[in-house]
């Protein structure tokens, strides 16, 4: 599961160190690290196996199944990046560094409603989309970097796009405009 910052997602927790982890930060409220894994599955030796850019989330409601696997329901609060891992157990920790959100820039706000008439469009033709998906994009339209994380977070991308526009930071052109050129790129596709 990928989760942008701004969004909430309730995802299954099942890993073992990752209950751990939750255990040990439950009473604190501590915000943690949600990098994906590289290739979306797989043990984690090393930093090469995860993307490098993810978010720091925070923990709003945790609920333990009969089973002992955990559902924890995130608020993402912002992007950050993987400087290096400085340990695999019992969890992993690592060192990171808050990625600043992106400009405000003209052609990104004409970008902007480009993506967002797009957006319309696959919200209006796919009855898999509720009407408050809709409300949701228009409420976060001023907003470019907010935008695209919610476009993003709602919009049913394969997760192997999902993980690139999360890690679409720090290139050459702006980061919202390479997030904007991919989701434009996608929902064309559609």
């Amino acid at each position: 599961t990928i989760i942008f910052p701004g969004c909430v997602e309730t995802i299954q927790i099942s890993l073992p160190r990752n209950l751990l982890l939750l255990r040990e930060l439950r009473d604190s409220q501590q915000p943690i690290v949600m990098i994906p894994v590289r290739d979306g599955r797989g043990e984690i030796t090393s930093a090469g196996d995860l993307e490098g850019i993810g978010v720091l989330a925070r923990p709003l409601v945790t609920q333990t199944s009969r089973d002992s696997t955990c559902s924890v329901t995130f608020e993402a609060v912002r992007r950050i990046r993987l400087e290096r891992l400085t340990g695999t157990e019992p969890y992993l920790v690592g060192d990171f560094i808050e990625l600043p959100p992106e400009q405000d820039i003209d052609s990104l706000e004409r970008a902007l409603e480009k993506v967002f008439s797009y957006a319309v469009r696959v919200l209006t033709t796919d009855t898999h989309y509720s009407p408050e998906v809709y409300e949701i994009f228009k409420a976060n339209r001023t907003d470019i970097d907010r935008f695209v994380d919610v476009v993003s977070h709602h919009l049913h991308f394969p997760f192997s796009e999902k993980r690139s526009l999360l890690s679409a930071v720090f290139l050459p052109e702006p980061r919202a405009q390479q997030r904007l050129g991919r989701a434009v790129t996608w929902l064309l596709a559609r």
